[in-house]
């Protein structure tokens, strides 16, 4: 909140800032995330950070541009979505180099600060995939996205060589037409999940609207294009990274721009019907007071859809029981756990894998393979023919035992441990 504050004070003034960081404070996927064990929130911050660094650099010195690098690469290794970002950064330094060659030696510092945290993450992805990759990501999240949409089974993060000699990382990624396919059938879904995020939709879609269209006038001004390129990152990052994957939760990328753009807006609107009444002090008084109730009126629905959806501490402590429950387990176990929620791994200390789509006997073989005998999963994830099993209890003690059932929120996650894999059986 605070970095929305100051990125949104150092373009628009300390009123649209206010109101900024008031909209994004009681944005509800912003509170549900603060309480969940996601990336997300962690790689927002780093992206606000980033953009206000790069918003205040007005010294030749280096130090900070290769600060910037050095949050950049960190955002990168916590999302590699953060490549939007890094490359509208490094763009717009490259238009400044044309016109003073002696911008190079900042582009040179950027990349600097990039290669410090990015190389011995790529290096350390590359020896374990035994080819060249730049995320573990596999797929990547437009490919997530195509088979979710599709009904298919989720694509393998992780899986094994031919031969189940080794773990191997995927690496392919859609084509360009593949691409479009599939941003064009999600705009709709973007458009509802935008509006359902912003409160009370007419409303909150209408100063969107007027806010865009002052940072758009902005931007067409002389002396502007560097910052407008910065502003226009917020857009960018909406459009291009939330119809990979369209989930609620992936709004939150651009929600801050949602909050800023709404305040711009608000305040055009207060200085158009302002000005519409001949600038009176009576004028004054009434755009005032029609944006104070448009702006309640958003704040008001923000606040209820959060009573509505029950975002309370439960699902924090259930995060604990959960995590607890672990910790106790791989004690026994002496390994990690295969399974879809990496950051419940975390908070127990434990070495986690996403889990493959595979059968029972190549689950074990994975789970050897990877030191993770633990298997954790609930029936509202995607089945496996591997976790299909195990839950229909079709299996003997030479393959599985089951451990624990633990309820969290509203799904009821079971844990079993897997027989390791002995002379190819």
């Amino acid at each position: 909140m605070l970095l929305v504050f100051l990125i949104a004070k150092e373009w628009f003034g300390t009123a649209v800032a206010t109101l900024s960081a008031l909209l994004f404070a009681f944005l509800p996927v912003r509170v549900w995330l603060a309480q969940e064990a996601l990336s997300e929130s962690l790689y927002v911050m780093l992206l606000l950070l980033a953009v206000l660094v790069a918003t205040r650099i007005r010294t030749s010195r280096m130090l900070p541009v290769v600060g910037l690098g050095l949050i950049l690469g960190w955002a990168y290794i916590t999302r590699p979505e953060a490549v939007i970002l890094i490359s509208v950064l490094g763009f717009s330094m490259l238009l400044r180099f044309i016109r003073n060659r002696r911008e190079g030696r900042r582009i040179a510092a950027y990349v600097l600060g990039l290669m410090v945290v990015i190389l011995p993450y790529v290096l350390w992805l590359s020896i374990h995939a035994g080819h060249f990759v730049v995320t573990g990501k596999g797929h990547g999240e437009i490919g997530r996205g195509m088979a979710r949409l599709q009904g298919q089974p989720d694509v393998l993060m992780r899986t094994l060589s031919k031969d189940e000699s080794t773990t191997l990382m995927a690496s392919r990624s859609p084509g360009l037409g593949e691409f479009m396919v599939h941003v064009a059938r999600n705009l709709e879904l973007m458009k509802n999940l935008i509006l359902v995020n912003t409160g009370v939709q007419p409303v909150a879609g209408g100063l969107l609207l007027l806010g865009l269209l002052a940072v758009f006038k902005r931007v067409s001004q002389g002396g502007l294009w560097h910052l407008g390129l910065l502003q226009l990152f917020f857009v960018l990052h909406l459009v291009l990274y939330s119809p990979f994957w369209v989930e609620e939760r992936l709004v939150y990328a651009g929600s801050p721009a949602l909050c800023i753009w709404m305040a711009v807006g608000a305040g055009a609107l207060f200085k158009w019907i302002k000005h519409g009444g001949e600038d009176s002090a009576r004028s004054r008084i009434f755009a005032l007071a029609t944006v104070l109730t448009l702006v309640v009126a958003i704040l008001a629905s923000f606040a209820w859809k959060l009573h509505s959806t029950n975002i309370t501490d439960d699902k924090t402590h259930a995060s604990q029981e959960m995590a607890r429950t672990l910790k106790q387990l791989s004690i026994k176990s002496n390994g990690g756990v295969i399974g879809e929620y990496p950051g419940i791994a975390f908070f127990a200390g434990l070495h986690h894998e996403w889990m493959p789509y595979c059968d029972l006997d190549q689950l074990r073989r994975f789970a050897s393979l990877n030191k993770a005998p633990l298997v954790a999963f609930s029936e509202r994830d995607t089945l496996t023919p591997a976790t299909a099993r195990l839950l229909s209890g079709n299996y003997g003690p030479e393959d599985a035992q089951p451990l624990a059932k633990v309820h969290y929120g509203n799904q009821d996650f079971q844990m079993f441990m897997l027989s390791p894999i002995v002379d190819g059986r």
